[in-house]
């Protein structure tokens, strides 16, 4: 951080020489600030804001939410009797920088000069500081708390575009949480909420934290041979080729196997192309293995594992079902929306921390291995430098879906089955249907993610 005083024009340093911030024992971070002057000066001597006892929010701020912002976008600093001046602070977003990362400090208009104050600060502000509180809806029935757009100052005209777009895309079922509450839900043709669907390769995100339950229990460790597991010669590679392959590579797809038999799990199909960890290639069949990883090491297949797991404590179910070789999971769309905010909340359902593994949590939801920079454990990540695709080896330039947050974690299933997170919005986007149409690979800028975060960018007056 800059020195403060050189935040200061010259005629204002003597007056404002100090800014401290300071931290009691036992209270969150930047819940204490003082301003420090220099001995002998006369104004502001000492101005220290403190967060009172039982109260979330600091002393002297109070939140003021505008049309089309977030709570705590802008904050209103209350001056107290007798003093004339810090009168506004506004949080002011730089290319790069995420909110509350730089503060305006102005005057009141009719101030003189020298109270016409410009402050920049640059604080490194932890995310769960400010962030609004998530509501989890109970754990059993039906219940579940909604936002109107209305109460978010959305434009009604563009979510009648979106459902549009959604409806002619073949769509089945689509919601939009806030905050964790429903403020877009909606169901097409008969499609209902009480109705299943598939989540396709959706489902392999959900794979990916039941694995990380497993290892936290200390059923497995992902840095295992698979062949611990599935027991030597499950693939047509050598025994030395075979050894090297770990759960790791199942969650990367980096198992440096032949890929053009796709889903074919024999040990004839699932032959040598590479060593492991050294080709990255979105290759199903050494995920839909799995399963048989997680029952040899737990006992329980993987719906079982979801029942024992999730269901009691967060109200996620549903079930694997065998299609071919694949085994795809099944469940209602709201079932989608839990899991996804389950993962916004970082693996912790209302306080209850699911994943405990946080090591393991981190690593799935961000870049996972060099070689294709946009993928974590099973999850797509945004905001990456390039990105590879299924059937292809090509690395391509840019972020996953350009115009959404660079914070996103997507679950991708083919015909378009979506779980986007976005935490630095606290949403969670779910699109449930048949293929809509266009093409749906990740990153392509005709892609169903990118239509979607255009409609969401305008109601909510992004663009």
């Amino acid at each position: 951080m800059r020195n403060s005083n050189n935040l200061f024009t010259d005629d204002m340093k003597s007056a404002f020489t100090g800014f401290k911030l300071l931290s009691r024992k036992g209270e969150s971070t930047f819940t204490v600030f003082k301003l420090l002057s220099r001995k002998g000066e006369s104004t502001f001597k000492g101005f220290k804001l403190l967060s009172r006892k039982g109260e979330s929010t600091f002393k002297g701020f109070k939140p003021v939410s505008r049309k089309g912002e977030s709570t705590f976008k802008v904050f209103k600093l209350l001056s107290r009797i007798g003093e004339s001046t810090f009168t506004v602070v506004k949080p002011v977003s730089r290319k790069g920088e995420s909110t509350f990362t730089v503060f305006k400090l102005l005057s009141r208009k009719g101030e003189s000069i020298k109270k016409r104050i410009v402050l920049m600060l640059l604080l490194c502000i932890h995310f769960s500081g400010f962030a609004q509180k998530l509501y989890f809806p109970p754990v059993n029935g039906d219940e579940w708390q909604t936002l109107s757009p209305q109460s978010l100052h959305w434009n009604q005209a563009q979510i009648d575009s979106l459902y549009n777009y959604l409806e002619q895309g073949n769509t089945k079922a689509f919601l939009l949480l806030k905050d964790g509450k429903i403020v877009l839900e909606k169901y097409f043709g008969n499609h209902a909420k009480d109705k299943l669907w598939y989540w396709a390769s959706a489902g392999k995100s959900l794979t990916a934290f039941l694995i990380g339950i497993a290892q936290q229990e200390k059923h497995l460790s992902i840095t295992d041979p698979t062949s611990k597991y599935l027991g030597e010669g499950w693939t047509g590679a050598t025994p030395d080729q075979e050894s090297k392959i770990t759960v790791w590579n199942q969650l990367t797809m980096t198992s440096g196997l032949n890929d053009a038999n796709n889903y074919c799990t024999v040990d004839s199909c699932l032959t040598y192309a590479a060593e492991a960890g050294t080709r990255w290639a979105y290759h199903n069949a050494p995920y839909t293995l799995l399963d048989n990883v997680l029952q040899k090491a737990t006992g329980s297949t993987l719906t079982d594992f979801v029942q024992l797991k999730l269901k009691d404590k967060t109200g996620i179910t549903g079930a694997y079902y065998p299609v071919g070789y694949n085994r795809i999971f099944h469940s209602t769309a709201r079932i989608m929306a839990r899991y996804g905010l389950l993962v916004l909340n970082k693996g912790n359902w209302n306080g209850n921390q699911i994943l405990t593994d946080t090591a393991f949590f981190n690593r799935m939801v961000n870049t996972s291995q060099p070689l294709n920079k946009s993928y974590g454990y099973l999850w797509w990540l945004n905001g990456k430098s390039g990105y590879m695709q299924p059937s292809s080896q090509k690395v391509f330039e840019g972020a996953l879906i350009p115009n959404a947050p660079a914070d996103v974690i997507a679950a991708l299933g083919a015909n378009g089955q979506i779980i986007h997170v976005a935490p630095s919005r606290n949403m969670v986007v779910i699109r449930m249907g048949d293929a809509p149409g266009i093409k749906e690979n990740a990153g392509a800028s005709s892609s169903l993610g990118y239509k979607i975060w255009e409609f969401i960018n305008r109601f909510e007056n992004k663009e």
